[in-house]
């Protein structure tokens, strides 16, 4: 999930006007240092969708992040965050 084209495993669930979302990442197995594990609200299923994306990674080098594509197609901005690895709650 980064640059122009979102790829991975997603559950998704309608939303229609505000809200907010918590959840907690209760462990992960470190598959690769930058696999990510979070929240993610988006405009569509299309993987050039525009998004925001909290995430925590499986190793303290990365921690946990932000991620947000703010027009369709175009390219991801990430923002890197705390040092904190699961278990992590997420907002």
């Amino acid at each position: 999930i980064y640059q122009a084209s979102d790829g991975g495993r997603l559950f998704t669930q309608p939303l229609s006007g505000d809200a907010t979302i918590v959840a907690r990442v209760v462990s992960m197995t470190n598959t690769n240092v930058w696999a990510k594990a979070g929240l993610m609200i988006r405009e569509g299923t299309a993987a050039n969708a525009k998004h925001a994306f909290c995430f925590v990674t499986p190793v303290t080098t990365n921690g946990v992040g932000f991620i947000r594509r703010t027009s369709t197609g175009a390219m991801s901005t990430y923002t890197g965050g705390s040092k904190n690895v699961a278990p992590r709650w997420l907002r």
